[in-house]
C-alpha cells in the first residue's frame, strides 16, 4: 500500500502486516476488515457460546456479497 512506500524493507521475503481484534465482550462481535495490494478480508471476532458459527458465516457471506446492500437496509 502506498502508506508504506517510505518505508526499505530487508530480506527477500515480501512486506506483510498483522492486525488483531477481540471481541469487545462476551455477547459483542467485533469486524476487522482489511485491504491489502487489492485483496480485502473480512474477520469476525466472536463467542460461538453467544452466537452461533452458522448466523456468523451467513453475516460474513452476505458483507462480502454486496456490501452496500447492507448499508442501504440500514438506513432509518
Amino acid at each position: 500500500p502506498a502508506i508504506f512506500e517510505h518505508v526499505t524493507w530487508t530480506g527477500l521475503r515480501p512486506p506483510q502486516g498483522g492486525a488483531f481484534v477481540d471481541p469487545d465482550g462476551p455477547d459483542a462481535v467485533t469486524l476487522l476488515v482489511s485491504d491489502l495490494q487489492g485483496g480485502r478480508t473480512f474477520t469476525a471476532a466472536y463467542s460461538s457460546a453467544m452466537v452461533s458459527p452458522a448466523v456468523m458465516r451467513d453475516v460474513v457471506d452476505s458483507i462480502c456479497a454486496n456490501p452496500v446492500a447492507l448499508l442501504e437496509d440500514s438506513r432509518v
